[in-house]
């Protein structure tokens, strides 16, 4: 009789417990359905963005493709221009240094830091030409400006603009230094072409095409003294009546808009 009364005291105990066990049971299936669409929200998120990685990792592996494809095409153009011996420096729209090749960086004592710096406090200083008011009038006009001179050495220097996907917009420019070997003839066959003497201010007249004869002469089509280029001595001109006038030692070649005609 006392086991018997003992345990319907702990049965009374216990069925408060139970119930509260059941309260809390209730509750957590409750809150579980309630994780249940989070959860499931979470799923299909974690199932896109599987999706995006993978479309990533494809993209990056393009990216890689294209990056190896431009390291090789830099590689074939730094080939190239030093079986040319060009040396290009390119000015941003703000006349500031944005590169420059090594051959023109030991030409002219460029360091790495001078990337960035006007093109007026870094030069290069040539005798022959101020650079700086070439490739300022270059920007402005689109107009390219060719020039052959000597500072140590017989060398050409050309200033070609920088325009944006063919537009008449100029970003900035090109300025090509190279051995004065580029001669005459390279430049004899661009249309509309002007050679003259600064030092005699005199020119071939306006509008005139130029075509080239031989290595080291330059004839122009439709001028009455056909002047030319000696082949003998590159910096005298030979008029029709065969007499001799020096030029200077620069040469400008002012050439026509890369627009072409309006």
């Amino acid at each position: 009789m006392v086991l018997s009364s003992r345990v319907h005291e702990l049965e009374r105990d216990l069925l408060p417990t139970g119930e509260t066990v059941q309260h809390v049971s209730e509750r957590l299936k409750a809150s579980c359905e309630e994780l249940q669409a989070p959860n499931e929200e979470l799923q299909g998120s974690k199932e896109e963005l599987h999706a995006v990685n993978e479309g990533l990792v494809t993209v990056s592996a393009e990216h890689e493709h294209k990056i190896g494809e431009l390291s090789s095409l830099t590689t074939e153009t730094e080939t190239l221009l030093d079986i040319l011996a060009i040396g290009p420096i390119v000015v941003d729209s703000d006349m500031k240094v944005t590169q420059f090749r090594q051959r023109v960086a030991q030409r002219f004592s460029f360091e790495p830091h001078d990337v960035n710096r006007h093109l007026k406090v870094m030069g290069p200083r040539l005798d022959f030409i101020d650079l700086t008011e070439s490739v300022s009038d270059v920007i402005e006009t689109g107009n390219p400006i060719s020039v052959l001179g000597h500072d140590g050495e017989d060398i050409a220097v050309k200033v070609h603009p920088v325009l944006e996907g063919g537009h008449r917009r100029h970003l900035g420019a090109f300025v090509i230094v190279r051995p004065s070997w580029w001669g005459a003839e390279a430049v004899s066959g661009l249309p509309h072409g002007r050679v003259w003497s600064e030092a005699a201010g005199s020119a071939t007249p306006s509008g005139e095409r130029a075509i080239p004869r031989r290595a080291g002469r330059l004839v122009h089509k439709g001028a009455q003294q056909r002047p030319r280029l000696c082949r003998r001595h590159p910096r005298r001109m030979f008029s029709a009546g065969n007499k001799v006038s020096s030029l200077s030692r620069v040469a400008r070649l002012h050439l026509p808009s890369v627009h072409g005609p309006e």
